[in-house]
């Protein structure tokens, strides 16, 4: 193989830092949100649309997400309102602060099937593991005392990093195109499945 082939290339040698956004096409903002685990970041864009932003996924619902997105607004967005938060999936790094920004006026745009999963995924709030999950656990061969010490500890719940949401329908429905950011040529895609497929629906495509 040409030894310019062994190797993922990037466009941009280095991400945004934090706070910060990189132009990556006219009206296109590349933005990245940490997470406080071994997948340390997650990516999110803003396209701009004249007197407001669309905003591509949101990151966690925490007190640094939204501290960031405050840095965010206020400069690189320049104080602009988010009039529409596309999700593309219903992952907590993707859907965390969409209620948040729905919350100062913000449209929600997202698959159908996906808003389902996070609207039910929200509401099943556990204080401690249930007994499926300790089966679970016992099957994979979990060490008998980790496995005591979780029987009492509150697990994590999409709950923990997902803000509250007045979870209304979606905008997004299957096979709809819409194009955003005025000329730039961006556009969102809901996965068109047959209906019985699996995952039917469940994320999108942005380019």
């Amino acid at each position: 193989m040409p030894d310019d082939l062994r190797s993922i290339r990037y466009p941009y040698p280095d991400p945004p830092q934090e706070g910060a956004a990189i132009t990556v096409a006219p009206g296109v903002l590349w933005m990245r949100l940490p997470l406080p685990m071994k997948l340390d970041h997650v990516n999110v864009y803003a396209l701009d649309d004249g007197d407001s932003w669309t905003v591509i996924d949101t990151g966690f619902a925490s007190k640094r997400g939204r501290e960031i997105w405050g840095k965010l607004l206020a400069g690189p967005l320049a104080g602009k309102p988010v009039g529409r938060v596309v999700v593309t999936h219903h992952h907590p790094d993707h859907v965390g602060l969409a209620a948040w920004f729905m919350e100062q006026g913000a449209n929600l745009a997202m698959p159908r099937t996906g808003w389902l999963m996070a609207r039910m995924l929200t509401l099943d709030v556990q204080e401690v593991p249930n007994a499926e999950a300790i089966h679970f656990y016992t099957r994979a061969g979990m060490d008998p005392a980790v496995l005591e010490t979780r029987k009492t500890e509150r697990p994590f719940n999409f709950a923990d990093c997902v803000a509250p949401c007045r979870w209304a329908t979606p905008a997004l429905r299957m096979a709809t195109r819409s194009q955003w950011a005025g000329a730039h040529g961006i556009f969102a895609w809901a996965t068109a499945m047959p209906p019985n497929t699996p995952r039917s629906g469940a994320a999108m495509t942005i380019w």
